[in-house]
C-alpha cells in the first residue's frame, strides 16, 4: 500500500484482476400474450412482492405494473 493511504489498481494481484464480472440475466420481456400474467407472478415472488423492484425487473413502470396487476386480478 502506498504511503497516501490511496489503494490503486497496480497494488492488486493479477488473478484477481482477471476475474470476469458477475453478469444477472436479464429479465424477461414481457409479452402480449397469456403469459404476461404469469411473468408477473414470477417476477413478484423473485422480488419479494416489492412492487417498485419487480417494475424495475420487468422494464416498466410501477404505474404500469400496477395496471397490469389490476388488470390481471392480482393484488
Amino acid at each position: 500500500m502506498s504511503a497516501s493511504n490511496v489503494v490503486k489498481i497496480r497494488h492488486f494481484p493479477p488473478e484477481l484482476l482477471s476475474v470476469p464480472a458477475v453478469q444477472k440475466d436479464p429479465p424477461p420481456k414481457l409479452s402480449s400474450s397469456d403469459d404476461e400474467r404469469e411473468q408477473i407472478i414470477a417476477a413478484l415472488k423473485l422480488n419479494n412482492g416489492h412492487r417498485e423492484n419487480t417494475a424495475r425487473y420487468l422494464g416498466i413502470s410501477r404505474r404500469t405494473l400496477q395496471y397490469k396487476l389490476k388488470r390481471y386480478g392480482l393484488k
